[in-house]
This record gives structure tokens, sequence and C-alpha cells, in this order.
């Protein structure tokens, strides 16, 4: 008669828990619906080890202050340390993105509306400022964003010497910064970018997370006692007579508001004091440290203004005509910390701007400005 050989069941689950699992039914399926980065670790400061295009599908497991392990779909060990990487849990959807929708029958682009059409022509230059919201449940690929923007373009409008379309996504407000801008010339595309930083405060992006990297910033910076010194870099260049480009660069941030103010100095008779006649200012989010602008230099505004006040007051109170107008003009940018930020703004410099050592700060009390100017040479004209 044959023997068994039976094992103690004591022996089995020690001998077979020294290996990895060896087996297909765990994990989750999750797939992406943009473009995600792969991380080291589990945190946004982590190094990039790899990315997921739009669609792509992974096995995800080992879920851990809200990011996954995330592992090739064959993959059969349930190991950790075989993991491509780790991705931030709200970025892997149950399933694929739905598909695009066709806006024709020659292009496969997102289909859009178009909300606000604005001409803003200038003196012999014929300007078009388009703004379009796009049909999306998820973040769209810059390809199909730019396409909408071509699509445009060859719509009617290839005879503006210069046009502007701003891509908004679903319940963004048209009246802030858009998502993607294109600009065109009569011979096509000369730029195109996507502003990451308008999606903060929006269903898009969360700013609870977003408050979150700050703090962790912040404490990172405290605990190791480093001061983080934020700069402010700012390029004046004429593009032609009347007009200038405007070019910032900073570590501040990602949402932090700048005020950019143009101006011009001019000096009233019989005083020593000099005035400044505004030409431009807006207050302008930074994204991903940078602010890119173009200014028309108009000189009419400010000037008609002085000279209806001088008229009007001529008599009672007889103001001064002006003496002398600089023929440079000014551009200044300005951080104030006591003036409306994000959260993050405010965090990593601190409520008080402790963390900004650099030239250009003024300290007056708990009240910091950080301002940095440069000025470029075009002579006044009415």
């Amino acid at each position: 008669m044959r023997k068994s050989c039976i094992l103690p069941l004591t022996f089995l689950v020690i001998f077979f828990s020294a290996f990895p699992i060896l087996a297909y039914n765990w994990g989750i399926i999750r797939y992406v619906h943009s473009t995600t980065n792969i991380r080291r670790e589990r945190t946004t400061r982590s190094t990039v080890v790899g990315q997921l295009k739009a669609g792509e599908k992974v096995k995800a497991d080992f879920l851990e202050d809200n990011w996954y392990a995330v592992f090739e779909v064959e993959e059969t060990i349930q190991d950790e340390s075989e993991a491509l990487g780790y991705v931030y849990a709200p970025l892997l959807k149950p399933s694929p993105a739905e598909p695009t929708k066709l806006a024709g029958e020659v292009a496969k682009t997102l289909e859009y509306k178009l909300v606000a059409r604005e001409d803003t022509s200038y003196r012999g230059t014929s300007r078009m400022v388009t703004r379009v919201v796009v049909e999306a449940d998820s973040i769209p690929p810059e390809d199909q964003l730019k396409k909408i923007a071509n699509q445009i373009w060859e719509s009617g409008n290839k005879g503006y010497d210069e046009l502007i379309v701003f891509v908004y996504l679903p319940d963004m407000n048209i009246e802030d910064a858009a998502y993607a801008a294109g600009e065109f010339s009569p011979r096509g595309l000369k730029g195109f970018r996507i502003h990451d930083s308008a999606l903060y405060g929006t269903k898009w992006k969360s700013l609870e997370q977003e408050r979150e990297e700050a703090e962790e910033k912040r404490k990172e910076e405290k605990e190791t006692l480093r001061v983080r010194v934020y700069n402010m870099d700012l390029d004046v260049d004429k593009t032609d007579h009347r007009r200038i480009r405007i070019n910032i660069r900073t570590n501040l941030p990602s949402r932090t508001d700048l005020c950019i103010w143009v101006k011009r100095i001019y000096y009233p008779k019989g005083i020593s004091l000099e005035y400044a006649g505004d030409i431009f200012s807006k207050d302008m989010a930074v994204g991903t440290g940078r602010i890119d602008l173009v200014v028309d230099v108009d000189d009419s505004v400010w000037y008609d203004e002085y000279s209806q006040e001088v008229a009007e007051f001529k008599g009672p109170i007889d103001p001064p005509g002006i003496d002398r107008i600089s023929p440079e003009i000014e551009v200044t940018v300005l951080f104030a910390l006591k003036r409306e930020e994000p959260d993050s703004a405010l965090l990593i410099p601190g409520p008080n701007g402790e963390s900004l050592e650099v030239p250009g700060v003024d300290r007056a009390g708990n009240f910091t400005i950080y301002e940095v100017s440069e000025s470029v040479e075009i002579p006044f004209k009415k």
C-alpha cells in the first residue's frame, strides 16, 4: 500500500509566506485620462520616474496616503519592490475616458462653444480675441486643444494681424485666466501654451491638495532651518515703436498674484514731486514660474484725464500744467503679502514674508512688499 506524505499546516503557511504572491487576482485595474507622472515616492516632490499617457491602464495596489503603487497590468508578483512607482490616487480612474466627440468629419477634435468675441484692434493692427469652452469630462490633451485653436483660426479668422484664442474647461470663469491660449498671425500659429495654474480652485484641481502641498513644503523648510530665497526676474523688450513684451520669471508659488504696472513719469509745473501716468495695471497669477504678456503703450488715456482735470478745476484750484514728461516708460512688478493671495502663496514665504530675503524687499512693520522695475525708452505721444 502506498504511503501518503502529509506536511503540517503550520509548515506550509511559513514556507509560502516567505515568497511574493504569484497570482493574477490581486490589485485593481485603473486608467488615466490625461498625461500622468509616475514618481519614485509618495509625494509630488519626489523624482518623476515615468509617465502614463492618456488612456493607458495599470495595476494599482498598496494604497497609502492617497497614493497607489502601480504595476504593469501583466505583473504577477504582488510585491511593492516590483512597482513602476507611485501615482496620486485621484488621477487613477476606474474606467477609460469616453471617446472624444467629433467636431466635423475631417478633424477629430473636442466639441466647443464660442462664448465671447472681442475686437481689440489698435492703430492699423487688426486684432481679435476669442474665448471658447470645450465640452470635456476630463482634462483634454494639449494636441486636442491646439486643434480647436487652429480650427477657429481657419474658420474665417485668417485675415486678422493677430488672433488670440483662449480655451476654458467647463465650469471655469471666462473672466479669469484660461487653461490654454493660442496666438496666431496671418501665417498661422505663433505660440500655444497650457496654464495648469488656471485650474486651481476649480473642480479640475483640488485647492485642498494645493494647500496641503504648500504646508508640507513650509514645514520641511522650517524643520531644516533653511530660508529659501525667492526672486522675480523681469525682462522688458520693445516689439515695435509703441508696444512692449513683458517676461517675468519667478520661483514664487503658482497662483501667486503679482501686480503688473506700466507707467510714465511726469513733472507738473512748480512741483518738485514726480507723478505717474497709468498706461497699464493688472493683477496676474503666476503659472509654472512665469508670466508673459504684451502691452500697447498708449499715453492718451492718462494725458487726457490730466488735461480734463486741469480744465475742470481751473479757477477754484488752478492746477498746474505739465512741465516735463519722461521719455521712458517704467514697468513695475509688485508682490505684497497683505494683498489677497492664495494660501500657497502665504504658506511658503510666510504670512509676513519671513522667507523673502532678496534685494527689492521693503518692510514696514509686518507689511512686506517685494518689487522689481525696469525702464525702456519709448517717447511720449498723445
